[in-house]
């Protein structure tokens, strides 16, 4: 459902999506596009690239739109791969986990790393970290030259065998659960 440059009272992305029931929290509802929304009553549409909800087309997030705000959960499906180009920064704005059902590519280079970080106060704990499941793709879920950071759990893995590869886990509650 199509709800753009709508005004919401607020422009904290993590408030619209939490005000708003859709196919994130029942799947029998449709996905309401909320993105961009106004800066104000009669504003501008706001600029910037945002992240969240269930993943349910191969995606790409591109360096030339990061940093990418994360303003609430992000489930990449089964049978999905959400790729993340080198050089990409992914904030997230509360307390969001990244859930990997699917596939997760995230090849940084030496060059250009991939940043999954805090929007907010830089403490460990300020987002929930990257999760891959039991139904995760391990072939498709790899993650090199990376940082991950202030964080509950920057890697928690179930039954997966993703591929982490000179990648730094720093400043998180607990960098790396199996």
């Amino acid at each position: 459902m199509n709800a753009e440059k709508n005004w919401w009272g607020t422009t904290d992305g993590g408030v619209i999506s939490g005000n708003i029931y859709d196919n994130i929290d029942s799947g029998t509802y449709p996905k309401v596009d909320y993105i961009p929304f106004l800066n104000g009553s009669g504003g501008n549409a706001s600029s910037g690239s945002y992240v969240y909800g269930n993943i349910t087309v191969n995606t790409t997030l591109t360096k030339a739109e990061s940093p990418y705000l994360m303003i609430g959960n992000v489930t990449v499906n089964e049978g999905i791969t959400l790729t993340v180009e080198p050089g990409v920064e992914v904030r997230s704005d509360g307390n969001y986990r990244i859930t990997v059902n699917g596939g997760l590519k995230a090849p940084g280079t030496p060059g250009n790393p991939i940043t999954f970080t805090t929007d907010n106060t830089q403490v460990a704990g300020a987002w929930q970290g990257i999760y891959f499941t039991d139904t995760s793709d391990d072939v498709n879920c790899v993650i090199t030259y990376a940082t991950i950071q202030y964080a509950t759990e920057g890697i928690e893995i179930n039954k997966a065998s993703p591929t982490i590869q000179h990648t730094t886990l720093r400043n998180n509650a607990t960098g790396l659960s199996v």
